[in-house]
């Protein structure tokens, strides 16, 4: 719809345009009116921001209010004033609360160029005195406006307060939940692809639990508008449990949230210990050979190492005579369950040691000592010592 010719000759002395640069074009003016921000006396008074104005249009310290036209005239005047909106981000609605104080045609128009105008609202009022407040009421913009007029054509005044514009923002989503199932450790990734639909929006995506990967740090862009970002979330089978996570799209005020599930588990081993123990000396040699599926290393627990323990090895170190019992078991690890247990038993026994003395500890004529005598063979505590004979018996 195209709006009415503002150029007679009597409005054209009542214009007065704001001093703008020469080398500033329309398309370059930087976005003024702040969206989602009531209008005030500041805005009325940036050259940003009101793009023109008739003579008679004034920002009232009272009440915060646009004021168009002034005094009483005998026949009705035009007066408007035009506010610029940002360049950038998309306008979805403005709201406001009019009073006339005379009867006439108060319209709000849009426009992307100034040039073309059109008005999504126009109201046909007459003075209301009762109504002292004023009537509030809003208009969706198109997208592409990027000024508004507001207009009155009567022989009086009307006001315009609480005005703002909201910033067209959307954000939806295909699905808000997914439940990835059951795998074992170290499977390949699951995936799962979801659509995020936005609208003049740039949001971050966040995910609350790192078994679940998001493919992208952000989605959308400004100025755009009904797009639609495959979010792919990625499910990695690194630890075993049963992990929730929620993966959280926001930004500018709006949040979408995706409750994502699943479970990983460990595989079971078996622990094989077919080695048969029997009683043994202090002097015995054994190697344990306790093995697993798995091929993990397995540990040994003994009874009473002060007896006997096992090397890393898994060799048997005796240390003194006695009853003795190895439990054998794998403790898994991140992939594997533990095996159960396996427990044997046995007696180490003492054997009759061995007494050497070296040749060369030895002197002619002269008795051996306890401190010459050596235990070459078997595990007997204590120390060695030399019950004396007399000479007759050498």
């Amino acid at each position: 719809m195209q709006g009415p010719k503002f150029g007679t000759t009597q409005n054209m002395k009542k214009i007065k345009l704001l001093v703008l640069l020469t080398s500033l074009s329309l398309t370059s003016v930087y976005a003024q009116l702040p969206y989602d921000t009531v209008m005030t006396k500041n805005d009325f008074n940036n050259a940003q921001t009101v793009f023109s104005k008739t003579d008679d249009c004034s920002w009232a310290a009272i009440g915060n209010t646009l004021q168009l036209g002034g005094g009483i005239h005998f026949s009705a005047v035009e007066n408007w004033c035009v506010v610029a909106l940002p360049s950038v981000g998309l306008p979805e609605k403005i709201y406001f609360t009019y009073r006339p104080l005379a009867s006439g045609t108060l319209t709000i128009y849009e426009s992307e160029d100034h040039e073309n105008w059109s008005g999504p609202w126009t109201k046909e009022v007459s003075l209301s005195w009762g109504t002292v407040t004023g009537t509030q009421d809003s208009v969706a913009l198109r997208p592409s406006t990027r000024y508004i007029k507001f207009y009155f054509n009567s022989t009086g005044t009307a006001y315009f307060t609480d005005i703002k514009v909201t910033e067209l923002k959307r954000l939806a989503l295909s699905s808000n939940q997914y439940a990835f199932g059951s795998s074992m450790v170290d499977d390949p990734a699951q995936t799962q692809t979801f659509q995020v639909y936005w609208t003049n929006i740039v949001a971050s995506v966040t995910s609350s639990d790192p078994h679940f990967a998001v493919s992208t740090a952000t989605v959308g862009q400004k100025n755009l508008i009904d797009q639609s970002t495959n979010l792919v979330v990625t499910y990695n089978h690194t630890e075993a449990g049963t992990h929730t996570g929620t993966i959280t799209i926001a930004g500018e005020g709006k949040s979408v949230e995706i409750d994502v599930s699943g479970s990983t588990a460990k595989y079971d081993q078996t622990l094989f210990w077919n080695q048969e123990l029997s009683d043994c000396t202090t002097t015995a040699t054994v190697a344990f050979n306790a093995f697993t599926d798995s091929n993990l290393p397995v540990a040994y627990t003994s009874s009473d190492s002060a007896i006997a323990e096992v090397d890393e090895a898994g060799n048997l170190l005796i240390h003194c005579a006695g009853a003795v019992s190895f439990t054998a078991r794998q403790p898994g690890n991140y992939k594997y369950n533990p095996t159960e247990s396996i427990a044997k038993s046995f007696t180490i026994t003492k054997v009759d040691p061995t007494i050497a003395v070296s040749a060369q500890n030895l002197v002619y004529g002269s008795p051996v000592s306890a401190a010459q005598l050596t235990e070459t063979l078997g595990k007997v505590t204590g120390t060695l010592v030399w019950q004396g004979m007399d000479a007759d018996s050498i």
